[in-house]
């Protein structure tokens, strides 16, 4: 049941959104020069079937040239449900785990959940883990499609878990996902998820982001508290945004921009004083 059991070596990697299909190969988490295929998904009003369409057609295109290679395909959150899950011994088991998943979010979603695939983290014994749903026909039609040109070593997950990878551990960190109508607020510990907020934005997110997170921590303070954050920012609006940007209660939001697959390891940067730091929040 665990989806994010990683791959060691040469790995092709494919970032999929309702706003871009993103191909890359690497090595390890190394990008390999010019293999970055981009195609954006055709009318589809954001249906995960625009999606699927988009990655037909890259595969085909990929051929089987690759078919040795293991695929991972990160899914935008447009397209999956998330759900933070306690630990409980079922895990241990791939049996009672699915089950477990299932009546998770079940009481999460309702009867709807019954059609989802679901799968999980690795998170150690007795530790949460990240939980991921996705519905079937999506997850089938994904496989089928890579199947069909010989790739059948492949792995689905959430874009938060492939994110999160890429971002050195450290004892306590915090990253954003924002996506074309929603921002996705991470806390880790140990290069662990620990916990995830879901919430809808406005296109005047960047001045939201500080209170979302004020918001979160006063809802649950044991994510800990944010001293800076790591922003993927996966849509045009971040051109606009510094690379480091200082919110006056001291917090620093670290933005990577425009980037639908973040490439390389993303180490969390020192925290600065407040006093050393630009105040952006000026007019």
């Amino acid at each position: 049941m665990a989806w994010y059991d990683g791959f060691e070596h040469r790995t092709l990697s494919v970032a999929l959104a309702p706003e871009m299909l993103s191909a890359v190969v690497r090595e390890g988490t190394r990008v390999l020069a010019c293999s970055e295929i981009r195609i954006k998904p055709g009318a589809g009003d954001g249906h995960w079937s625009a999606g699927l369409a988009a990655f037909e057609t890259w595969i085909r295109q990929a051929g089987s040239g690759l078919s040795g290679v293991p695929l991972v395909v990160s899914v935008s959150t447009r397209w999956c449900q998330l759900a933070m899950l306690p630990w409980n011994d079922a895990l241990l088991y791939q049996d009672s785990a699915r089950r477990y998943l299932q009546e998770r979010f079940e009481r999460l979603y309702g009867s709807v959940a019954r059609d989802w695939e679901l799968g999980c983290d690795d998170s150690p014994r007795g530790q949460p883990r990240l939980a991921c749903a996705l519905e079937s026909l999506f997850a089938h039609g994904l496989r089928a499609a890579a199947q069909a040109q010989g790739y059948d070593s492949m792995r689905i997950e959430s874009v938060v878990t492939a994110t999160a990878r890429t971002i050195a551990p450290a004892p306590c960190d915090r990253f954003a996902i924002q996506e074309p109508g929603r921002l996705v607020l991470v806390a880790r510990r140990y290069g662990r998820v620990v916990g995830v907020e879901s919430q809808t934005c406005s296109s005047a997110w960047p001045a939201a982001l500080p209170p979302a997170w004020q918001q979160w921590t006063a809802r649950a303070p044991d994510v800990g508290e944010v001293v800076q954050v790591i922003v993927f920012a996966h849509d045009s609006t971040a051109v606009t945004m510094p690379v480091r940007a200082w919110h006056r209660d001291g917090t620093a939001y670290y933005f990577v921009q425009n980037m639908a697959q973040q490439h390389n390891d993303v180490a969390a940067p020192a925290a600065r004083s407040a006093d050393d730091a630009p105040d952006v929040t000026r007019g």
